[in-house]
């Protein structure tokens, strides 16, 4: 591992004034117990200031040296972490990027990058842990589901949907090309609508006009040509209150199906809140 050039300066220029000064005191020595010619003078006095030059010279060779060598690191450590610092964004999970992480943290040379990849690895590690306990209150809430989930037990499954989601995706998702078409779309998550089934929504619009809620809606249709909305008006369980428009990104499916289109549209940024939505009438 290479001293950084702090050290060295430091250590060099203490080195250099010790030497100096141990010149000096010798010197003074001699010049103490004896009358020296001023010819001898001379001479000790240029023997010193050699020394004292060759070690300021190889000093500031050997920070020079280790300067480049320093700045050679640098840059390698730099290209080693653009190239595989990509394998980790794209890791498919959180697994896949524990697993890379550790083996980084461990084929690393010591350096700063090396104490990164194991603090990477032990927040990987830590994020797992607290993600089985949240999958544990998951199946708990599950199973406490009478016929369908409270207001509450809907905000925290969902809260607990999106930490499954950040760990089991890639950090860096890649663009749809054709991963979807806008055809398969409907006919996949777009299914007859009716009780006891999920639709999922990626806005609520809230009572706006209807010039609005379609403008929106078609803003949707044009940034993600892919996909399929459908515009809704939409009121509460009572029949009565709360009257507003929603977009649709599904309907009528089941709870797993909607999980799954809650996944997509959090993933491609189609709508950071979407949530699912349970029908309990038509």
């Amino acid at each position: 591992m290479l001293i950084s050039i702090s050290t060295i300066s430091f250590v060099s220029y203490g080195v250099f004034i010790l030497i100096a000064f141990g010149a000096f005191i010798v010197l003074y020595r001699f010049l103490k117990k004896e009358k020296l010619e001023l010819e001898k003078i001379d001479r000790l006095v240029n023997f010193f200031k050699t020394v004292v030059y060759a070690t300021a010279f190889s000093a500031v060779g050997f920070i020079i040296a280790n300067l480049f060598q320093e700045r050679k690191q640098i840059i390698v450590e730099s290209e080693f972490f653009d190239k595989y610092t990509e394998y980790i964004t794209q890791a498919d999970d959180g697994e896949k990027r524990l697993l890379l992480s550790q083996y980084f943290s461990i084929v690393t040379p010591r350096s700063k990058m090396k104490t990164s990849w194991t603090n990477y690895y032990n927040e990987l590690i830590k994020e797992r842990e607290e993600l089985r306990e949240r999958k544990n209150r998951l199946e708990e809430i599950e199973k406490n589901i009478d016929k369908e989930p409270t207001l509450e037990q809907s905000k925290e499954m969902d809260e607990i949907h999106r930490q499954i989601e950040r760990f089991e995706t890639p950090l860096i998702t890649k663009p749809i090309v054709e991963i979807f078409t806008n055809s398969y779309w409907q006919e996949r998550f777009f299914k007859t609508f009716r009780e006891g089934t999920w639709v999922v929504i990626v806005r609520s619009l809230g009572k706006i006009s209807d010039d609005e809620a379609e403008r929106i809606t078609n803003e949707l249709k044009r940034r993600y040509p892919n996909f399929h909305f459908e515009l809704s008006y939409t009121v509460a369980s009572d029949g009565k209150s709360n009257p507003m428009y929603a977009i649709y990104f599904g309907r009528g499916l089941s709870r797993t199906e909607a999980q799954e289109a809650v996944r997509i549209a959090r993933r491609y940024g189609v709508a950071p809140d979407a949530y699912a939505y349970f029908i309990t009438s038509k």
